[in-house]
């Protein structure tokens, strides 16, 4: 698995102009505190070792039906993207006020009435398509496991392993000054056992990561755009509406202040940093 530095948001595709070497040595170094982390706790992963700077040696699982590069695998990914919920956000609890979150779902301490940055006694676990065109959506549990051609038993696995890890990262994130929101998953299951692995990567791509209010990963580029070009955005919306399958229909990205980059990169590599001491200390 090789990292090569670009970075996308709200399914828009690669960022043009923003190819940076070092973010892609930052995030391999965060994927492989992660899945080291994960593996001391028994939590299996499709993480094998690092190679070099920006490559990891995983165990392949065939993806829908695209090739293998090893040219075999006894594992096949599930077309979800798992995700956990440890502390609300703005966005979940306008998720809940609308009634696409049932309250009686969530589990919050005794007395506590719901609003951001409060954690849950339980994090709160769902699933959403992967490839749906134009954007995915989150899908309730029995829908989720149809699409991924799963048992409601072997869903339950899947949520149970992703409670597991989340635990997992949110200590690391804890003892190295950060705070973890929420965060996703993609698994596959072996072919023989039937049992599940946490795959693809898992970096301050997939995590929502913040230091006090700042916000470290991609939520600081979302926020920028959220905030600086609300028009791009909402056009951005309506064409993936509209042309789900075209995307050369949908607006450019709006270019990036170069200072904001610069903040984003040495934020993953102070984490990248950080995350590795904790992990030596295993």
């Amino acid at each position: 698995m090789v990292d090569r530095g670009m970075t996308s948001v709200f399914d828009r595709g690669p960022i043009p102009n923003f190819v940076s070497a070092r973010l892609a040595v930052a995030r391999t170094t965060q994927a492989a505190c992660v899945f080291t982390a994960l593996r001391h706790h028994n939590i299996d992963t499709h993480f094998l070792v690092r190679e070099d700077d920006t490559r990891l040696r995983v165990k392949e699982c065939r993806v829908r039906g695209l090739p293998l590069l090893s040219g075999a695998t006894l594992a096949d990914m599930i077309g979800l993207e798992v995700l956990f919920r440890l502390r609300a956000t703005e966005k979940f609890c306008n998720r809940v006020a609308a009634g696409e979150v049932p309250i009686e779902k969530i589990d919050l301490p005794d007395g506590v009435t719901l609003e951001p940055g409060v954690k849950f006694q339980t994090p709160f676990v769902e699933a959403s398509t992967k490839w749906r065109p134009g954007g995915d959506v989150y899908l309730s549990d029995s829908e989720a496991a149809d699409v991924a051609g799963v048992t409601p038993a072997e869903l339950e696995r899947v949520f149970a392993t992703t409670v597991r890890a989340s635990f997992v990262i949110d200590k690391m994130c804890a003892e190295t000054n950060l705070t973890l929101d929420d965060g996703k998953f993609e698994f596959a299951r072996h072919r023989g056992s039937g049992t599940f692995m946490i795959i693809d990567g898992v970096s301050l791509d997939e995590l929502g990561v913040r230091m006090g209010n700042q916000w470290f990963g991609k939520n600081l580029l979302r926020f920028f755009y959220k905030e600086q070009h609300k028009e791009w955005l909402a056009d951005l919306e309506i064409a993936q509406r509209t042309y789900p399958d075209d995307k050369t229909k949908w607006p450019e990205y709006p270019p990036l202040p170069e200072d904001l980059i610069k903040l984003h990169v040495q934020r993953y590599e102070r984490v990248a940093k950080n995350w590795s001491r904790w992990v030596s200390r295993l």
